[in-house]
């Protein structure tokens, strides 16, 4: 019995303590690994669009988030399309965004962007039709409304 303990520990004990560190390694990394991705995804999250004054982008049928992260960064309100599809893929979101005239505002970041194209939340446009109206009426109206396109130029009223 003296001789084990002028020897040091077991073999089991030795075991025992590097099963605890290489565990106790393991949770440092896992943990070490969250903190850095929340904080990635948070800094992407704030990034602010380069706008200074509010402005209107369009997001036309059939455009995926690749092709309109690449037209925010060539217009310059993105320094770089990255964040927003980064952002996009980390939420689990992917390329699911909405046709339609959004308006971009100062102060607004690459989240609230991709939120408000998911959402579709686009720019509403407001038209008071009087009753009473005639239907030649209602589409001179509809034509002289700024936002609202003509397709029924040459219909008859």
């Amino acid at each position: 019995m003296a001789d084990s303990a002028a020897n040091g520990p077991g073999p089991k004990a030795l075991f025992s303590t590097r099963r605890r560190l290489a565990g106790l390694l393991l949770i440092l990394v896992v943990g070490l690994a969250s903190w850095v991705g929340v904080s990635f995804d948070h800094w992407l999250a704030e990034l602010p669009l380069q706008v200074s004054s509010e402005q209107q982008f369009r997001v036309r049928q059939g455009d995926n988030l690749t092709v309109v992260a690449n037209r925010l960064s060539a217009a310059g309100h993105l320094e770089s399309p990255w964040p927003l599809k980064i952002l996009a893929k980390a939420r689990g979101n992917g390329d699911r965004i909405l046709a339609g005239d959004y308006r971009l505002s100062p102060g607004d970041t690459v989240a609230d962007l991709l939120g408000f194209m998911q959402r579709g939340e686009t720019i509403k446009l407001k038209v008071t039709v009087i009753e009473g109206m005639t239907f030649r009426q209602l589409l001179d109206l509809l034509h002289s409304t700024p936002g609202i396109k003509a397709t029924t130029n040459g219909l008859s009223a």
